[in-house]
């Protein structure tokens, strides 16, 4: 859902459902810009790894990758050693170009993915873990994704009285234009977050 020019409230269920580009798995796309098109300057999605394999080709792209749900797995490609993502929250960078396959640990995973056209950047992905009513800021001059791992959340606009509630794996996006006004702020049971920022090719 559009909440404006800068922001959007993105729910678990309105995730696009479509197949990886090699065949390998199911991707939910959350969001994209353009909207439209074969090509785009970021996309943010769900990846549901069923069995290991090859991760598809993005050459040009910065990638990041945190796990969301499952037993995790090891990807190889990214680092001289094989890279574990064993917990929800865990989270690895790298090279949209980059020959990585991963072995899956102890049955399917879900994972978290931005993907943002070089020279575009990944600015920042973090696995953030608030106690009842933490308040997280997002950073300024950069597109920002708050993704809700566990918990309840809410996305606010201090003084505006904008406020974006999060449930389980929604996700709110606001554009670098508006992203200095926003915060993530917990429930009252506290909330795990992960946090996305990056800059889009020719604003680096």
């Amino acid at each position: 859902m559009s909440l404006g020019d800068t922001t959007r409230h993105l729910r678990r269920t309105e995730y696009l459902e479509m197949p990886w580009r090699n065949g390998g798995g199911v991707t939910f796309e959350i969001a994209r810009a353009p909207r439209a098109g074969d090509e785009f300057d970021w996309r943010l999605s769900l990846a549901l790894i069923e069995r290991g394999g090859p991760f598809s080709s993005f050459a040009g792209y910065r990638r990041a990758i945190a796990l969301v749900s499952g037993s995790g797995c090891v990807l190889h490609g990214i680092e001289a050693q094989p890279v574990p993502l064993r917990e929800p929250g865990d989270i690895a960078l790298f090279s949209g170009g980059a020959a990585v396959t991963c072995d899956l640990i102890a049955g399917a995973s879900c994972d978290l993915n931005l993907m943002v056209r070089e020279p575009g950047s990944v600015v920042a992905a973090r696995h953030v873990t608030l106690a009842a009513n933490g308040v997280e800021p997002l950073l300024a001059d950069c597109d920002n994704a708050v993704f809700c791992l566990e918990g309840e959340a809410e996305c606010i606009e201090p003084g505006s009285g904008r406020k974006i509630a999060l449930g389980l794996h929604d996700t709110f996006i606001v554009s670098a234009a508006g992203a200095r006004n926003w915060q993530a702020r917990a429930g009252g049971s506290g909330a795990r977050l992960l946090t996305f920022a990056w800059r889009n090719a020719g604003k680096t």
